[in-house]
């Protein structure tokens, strides 16, 4: 059932419990879905007529298992949610099981001006299962599972999944004012299973895609990453409109056809659409890629694989500075685009990077200066650079892995991606040329100290900062040695 690396025996231990209570509780969501579709469960979340008091009471009763309260859990509780850990829970890590309490709308917030805020609902604990099924935003996502693991499906979730259809439940609007971010997660759904949306929950987003612009930064970069590295991910966010309305530097790129010689792929709306499908192809190992997708140093996000989307908005904006510096050729029914580059880094530092005023999407410090260096670095830059303390640069770059992911899906559909084997095997050398001059001139010791008492920088981030830039310019060559290094930076 993909229930292998679940805690299930604990979970149907404290759903019997309840259920002895007098609680009817079942397991709800995408545990219920991914085990109808034969698929891996990540985790088990639980719906019960106990209130967070009762289940706490409950969980008391059950010997080591532990009712978290206080900080964080407060807010859990006040949305009816109760978070609960089994017996040997290793401190630090997540809670073990979500049991949320039958839950139903009563009203909504009201905003600064007075109007109801219908992403706020008030919730309060409702009577039943069914209930609490009509509040969930999908019909296969709106689908319960007893202790005995007997399906229940009151509102037609499996006949769904059997015909491959994502569907609101009930009226796709209410739905969606509820919470915009549902409008991507039927994208995330339909593109990752392969689905077709339902005609009214289709049309419901496109009437009122302007919602998405409510979206909080931090949400939005997270479902559109999600979308984005599955394949099909990319046309489904254009041709909905989501694309075109948040980002106008990507409007109207169907039209900006590239000269047939070096992309067969077609205009840049084509071209997006091969290296996500290519992208997300890679997502699913098939085939796999020959250069990362995934990134641990940018940190955890939920989307794509369960780590880093760093990728699919590197590959995103990478090329957002053609439709600027797009001029008709004189030689054929295409367009060139000269210093897309250049200008693509600068429109993406200034709209959309950690520094923007009034950016859409949240990213960090470190994962905008990536970006910005990747878009900047992705054409001439990796392509054609040979001078070695140029090269040299570039390869002791901490983002050179993500630049040649993004090389190698940017030019993975082209003429130029035959040769994209041969241009790593020149940069792996030039890189193992230059990390062999640390090898050979190790950092001396108690050298991070001199650093701090030369610069006069205490120890923290900035020294760490510092004392890699050092290292940077010893791999680079650009000094003879460490101090020399140091010297350079006074």
């Amino acid at each position: 059932m993909g229930l292998e690396t679940i805690k299930v025996e604990q979970t149907i231990q404290l759903m019997t419990a309840l259920e002895d209570a007098g609680y009817p509780t079942y397991i709800v969501g995408g545990a219920v879905r991914d085990t109808i579709m034969g698929r891996p469960i990540k985790d088990l979340d639980i719906a019960t007529k106990a209130t967070p008091a009762q289940v706490e009471e409950v969980v008391k009763s059950l010997e080591d298992y532990h009712y978290i309260s206080g900080g964080e859990a407060e807010v859990s509780i006040a949305n009816l949610i109760s978070l609960v850990n089994f017996p040997n829970h290793k401190k630090g890590e997540p809670h073990d099981v979500e049991i949320a309490t039958f839950r139903k709308d009563v009203g909504f917030e009201r905003d600064e001006d007075g109007n109801k805020d219908r992403t706020k609902p008030i919730l309060a604990p409702a009577e039943s299962l069914e209930d609490d099924l009509k509040r969930r935003d999908f019909t296969i996502n709106a689908i319960a599972m007893d202790r005995d693991f007997q399906i229940i499906d009151l509102l037609n979730g499996r006949a769904d999944i059997d015909a491959g259809i994502v569907r609101a439940v009930g009226k796709p609007s209410v739905r969606f004012s509820e919470d915009p971010v549902r409008m991507l997660r039927a994208l995330r759904f339909s593109t990752r299973y392969e689905f077709q949306l339902d005609s009214a929950t289709r049309q419901a987003i496109i009437d009122n895609i302007e919602w998405v612009e409510r979206i909080s930064p931090p949400r939005l970069r997270d479902e559109m990453g999600k979308v984005l590295m599955q394949k099909g991910g990319f046309q489904e966010l254009y041709e909905i409109g989501i694309i075109p309305l948040l980002f106008p530097e990507l409007r109207a790129i169907k039209s900006l056809e590239h000269n047939p010689a070096y992309h067969p792929e077609g205009s840049v709306y084509g071209h997006y659409c091969a290296i996500f499908d290519r992208l997300g192809d890679a997502v699913n190992n098939s085939p796999p890629a020959p250069t990362p997708i995934y990134f641990p140093r940018f940190g955890h996000r939920t989307a794509g694989g369960g780590s880093s989307d760093i990728l699919a908005w590197a590959l995103f904006f990478h090329d957002i500075g053609k439709k600027a510096t797009a001029e008709a050729s004189t030689k054929g029914n295409w367009f060139s685009f000269h210093a897309h580059e250049s200008v693509g880094a600068t429109l993406f530092k200034d709209n959309y990077g950690s520094k923007a005023v009034h950016s859409m999407l949240e990213f960090s410090r470190k994962e905008s200066e990536a970006i910005t260096w990747v878009t900047l670095f992705h054409l001439g830059k990796f392509w054609d650079s040979k001078k070695f303390k140029k090269v040299a640069a570039m390869v002791t770059d901490p983002n050179f892995d993500l630049l040649c992911s993004v090389a190698y899906f940017d030019s993975s559909m082209r003429i130029k991606g035959e040769w994209f084997a041969e241009r790593m095997e020149y940069l792996s050398e030039i890189q193992k040329k230059v990390e062999s001059r640390i090898v050979e001139s190790p950092m001396p010791k108690g050298f991070g100290m001199k650093v701090s008492e030369t610069l006069e920088i205490p120890p923290g981030p900035e020294l760490g900062v510092k004392v890699e830039e050092i290292r940077q310019i010893v791999l680079r060559g650009h000094a003879k040695g460490w101090n020399e290094a140091l010297q350079l930076m006074r």
